[in-house]
């Protein structure tokens, strides 16, 4: 508790704010990913879901088995795919906010997979795939899986580049490296 009279009330948030050290980090992610929600959902329709959320938190597993045929690859000529390496680190935290280095390194050390999707120079895609029970830090739990499994821990295109079938294809074509890997389901939560 400090003497506030006098000081502008930027200055109390930003005091307040310093008082709870790593909370700051997880405040300004929250709103990254609430301005990532706008730009997906819509004022009105984030206004209408997020409450619900909040109240009942539901979740839904997706699983493809890999076995069966799968559905072809969307032709895109300008999206080439490399696996994210140390020096793209700070491409990857420029085109999300939300994303943090040392969650990045996390994720590594749990044995996890990314992805980049390129078009031209230009970074606009990049998701997370794991084979081993991954962490995931929006459900608070580790998640055990069979073996054979893989599940898209992460999956995020920058916002101006969305609406153009990059999440599609990134979705199947990790359908296909899955199965040429030798997996034999996928698992998603939307």
């Amino acid at each position: 508790a400090g003497n506030f009279d006098g000081l502008p009330i930027g200055a109390i948030v930003s005091w307040q704010l310093g008082q709870r050290g790593g909370r700051v980090k997880k405040i300004r992610r929250f709103y990254y990913r609430l301005l990532d929600a706008n730009r997906a959902l819509g004022l009105r329709r984030l206004l209408w879901v997020a409450p619900q959320w909040l109240l009942r938190q539901e979740y839904l597993m997706l699983v493809k088995d890999l076995r069966l045929p799968l559905p072809g690859i969307p032709a895109n000529g300008s999206l080439r795919w490399t696996p994210l390496t140390e020096p793209q680190i700070d491409q990857v935290l420029a085109i999300n906010p939300a994303l943090s280095e040392a969650e990045i390194r996390r994720r590594w050390e749990d044995g996890q997979e990314c992805l980049l999707g390129w078009m031209g120079e230009s970074l606009v895609h990049y998701r997370w795939d794991a084979t081993v029970s991954p962490y995931l830090p929006y459900l608070g739990k580790t998640l055990r899986y069979l073996q054979g499994d893989i599940h898209a821990t992460d999956i995020f295109t920058h916002p101006a580049f969305r609406g153009r079938g990059i999440y599609t294809a990134s979705s199947i074509m990790a359908l296909y490296r899955a199965r040429d890997f030798g997996l034999s389901r996928s698992i998603s939560i939307a």
